[in-house]
């Protein structure tokens, strides 16, 4: 998806999608195909655009790259990731049932809600604010987290640096 154009509820099986400065992508659903047994590929890669409202499951993976890069509201489940680094944003990511968000250095991710069997990395130079960590949810932190809001269940574990957390029960 080239500058000026949009891609609207896209499916990925196992093939790729590149959103690129300037483009759109709105409602891609990206899943991974079956080769022996396990499920692999299938990928939408943010290179400098906008991606808004994907879901990502069964192996399939979000990478968000580069300064300028937004996932807006993806939601990651059964396998599924998203990859978020060369200062590349993530915004409200819905995590759950075996889905991860890896948050590597010079990136953000703000607004993330962590659910049962969901896990968040904030690596060392990334940052997280405003995440909600619920039952069964986990959120890992070698940078930096901010405004993380704990409910019952929910878990943080922190080597780097965590501000502001509310514990809640």
């Amino acid at each position: 998806v080239f500058s000026g154009g949009l891609a609207s509820s896209t499916q990925v099986n196992g093939g790729e999608l590149t959103v690129s400065s300037g483009g759109l992508a709105n409602g891609t659903v990206v899943h991974g195909i079956v080769i022996v047994g396990i499920f692999e590929g299938g990928a939408e890669y943010v290179e400098g655009g906008v991606a808004s409202g994907t879901v990502v499951s069964y192996g399939g993976q979000e990478e968000v790259e580069g300064s300028g890069s937004v996932a807006s509201d993806t939601v990651i489940s059964s396998g599924g990731n998203q990859t978020v680094y060369l200062g590349g944003v993530s915004i409200g990511t819905e995590v759950s049932n075996g889905g991860v968000e890896l948050v590597y250095p010079g990136c953000l991710a703000n607004s993330t809600v962590i659910m049962s069997g969901g896990q968040e990395f904030v690596y060392s130079g990334g940052q997280a604010s405003g995440t909600l960590v619920s039952t069964g949810g986990s959120e890992v932190v070698y940078g930096v987290a901010r405004g993380t809001l704990l409910s019952a269940g929910g878990s943080q574990v922190v080597y780097g640096v965590a501000s502001g957390t509310v514990v809640s029960s």
